[in-house]
């Protein structure tokens, strides 16, 4: 259908042609959530707010295709990166409680730290990580909670046993726990860490994610006291980034 050609145009790049065909799969059924949604989010990666917040404010008034996990996670992430963060807690919550996972988990915990409620964030991990008992994430957003706390003891424990878990932390963790290296005076195996992280980048600059690469190549130069280069880096970034979906 319309919608599903919509979908192989975005993984394309080919936005103008998505969202044509999005419009043709919202004018055949105008009420079904996700395709205004996904409408929406387009807009709102060209740019046009108007009509992107037009289409996923539609999404959920309409009447069909709410009762998914991810539906509710995808409006979460819409709302904390425009930085409405109760509405995107709210959003979470309900992914959650429709399917519990760690997806849910994440969006909530990081529109918590995003309010500076640091402590309020680890009090609702340890009530949301009871009910999914052994979820990676879990520990990674303790490892994040307790560095920002500058509980270094507790992070490093927390990021042990996240690697423990899952064998590989993503680049920004990586980067996070170099930050850690360095700040208790670890430096030799901080720079090897940003390094590798570095060089990783750097093969995915050009392609999907390049605003998020740019920012963690700000976050490099910023742990490295290069604040000349984090600040090039981070401009671009901006340019690069959309809302939540790169």
């Amino acid at each position: 259908g319309y919608g599903l050609k919509a979908s192989i145009y975005v993984n394309q790049g080919q936005r103008d042609l998505a969202i044509e065909y999005y419009l043709k799969a919202v004018d055949l059924n105008p009420d079904w959530n996700w395709t205004n949604l996904l409408l929406g989010l387009e807009y709102i990666t060209k740019k046009d707010y108007q009509n992107g917040l037009y289409y996923i404010n539609k999404s959920l008034n309409g009447g069909e295709g709410r009762a998914w996990p991810s539906f509710y996670w995808f409006i979460g992430r819409f709302f904390h990166t425009i930085g409405d963060y109760q509405r995107s807690m709210k959003y979470f919550r309900q992914s959650f409680i429709l399917q519990p996972h760690g997806g849910a988990i994440r969006g909530y915990f990081v529109s918590l730290l995003s309010l500076h409620k640091v402590h309020d964030a680890i009090n609702y991990l340890d009530s949301a990580c009871l009910i999914l008992v052994n979820e990676p994430v879990c520990s990674i957003l303790k490892f994040n909670a307790h560095l920002y706390l500058k509980n270094y003891d507790q992070a490093e424990r927390h990021f042990n046993q996240f690697l423990n878990d899952t064998g590989k932390p993503n680049l920004q963790d990586s980067i996070r726990f170099s930050y850690l290296l360095k700040e208790t005076g670890r430096e030799k195996e901080a720079n090897l860490i940003m390094q590798n992280c570095k060089i990783a980048i750097e093969k995915q600059l050009s392609g999907r994610g390049r605003g998020w690469n740019l920012f963690n190549l700000a976050a490099i130069y910023a742990i490295q006291n290069d604040n000349s280069s984090s600040l090039k880096y981070l401009e671009a970034a901006f340019d690069n980034i959309w809302i939540g979906r790169r």
